[in-house]
């Protein structure tokens, strides 16, 4: 999704990566977003999203009202399930995440420490994240602490790496406001404009 546009706001890339309002209804949506409640169809145009028990394409367009996913098995717009259902596109009920190691995929409990996760923050418990070195859920490390990703600082921070960088960094807290030094990333709705620059918005990029 994109980095440092406001909520109703989205990152045109093509018009070089500024933030826009998303389009409303009727109006064209060449980056496949629309305002919520709305969901780009294949002639690129903003429609009212499908409601539960309507009908809907698993895999394509328009997508499912928020909070509903598509069911591959009817073929119709619904609330994803929880352990052992089939996962609606990428969807699960709360508390579940969808398990793409098995076909069809399907939803899953969260696994403890030391299950592997084939890097999947969404597999392992609160208070876990997905190490992408031994595929393994793995407890976040405290701020202050050494990391080799951002991912293992949890939300709002991030590994902050040292000049010139070496082997591993330090779990830091993301800069939050206009002008703050930043690294890799701002929190806040704010992009960073480059490594060691500053946070602002306005401007944005594709993740």
């Amino acid at each position: 999704g994109p980095e440092g546009c406001e909520a109703g706001l989205y990152c045109d890339f093509e018009a070089g990566s500024v933030c826009k309002p998303l389009p409303k209804l009727g109006e064209k949506c060449p980056q496949f977003q629309c305002l919520p409640g709305l969901s780009c169809d294949p002639s690129s145009t903003c429609v009212t999203s499908p409601g539960e028990g309507e009908a809907c394409l698993p895999g394509g367009s328009p997508n499912c009202a928020p909070g509903l996913g598509c069911d591959p098995a009817s073929g119709k717009c619904g609330k994803p399930g929880g352990a052992g259902t089939l996962c609606f596109g990428d969807l699960c009920a709360a508390g579940s995440f969808c398990n793409y190691a098995l076909s069809p995929p399907k939803c899953a409990a969260p696994q403890p420490a030391g299950s592997i996760c084939t890097g999947l923050d969404s597999a392992c418990q609160a208070g876990l994240y997905c190490d992408g070195m031994s595929n393994q859920c793995t407890p976040l490390v405290a701020l202050g602490g050494s990391c080799q990703m951002s991912s293992a600082c949890g939300a709002g921070n991030f590994c902050k790496y040292g000049t010139p960088p070496g082997p591993t960094g330090v779990c830091t807290p993301m800069a939050t406001k206009v002008g703050e030094q930043c690294q890799d990333a701002c929190g806040g709705g704010l992009f960073c404009g480059a490594p060691d620059g500053v946070c602002s918005k306005g401007i944005c990029a594709m993740m």
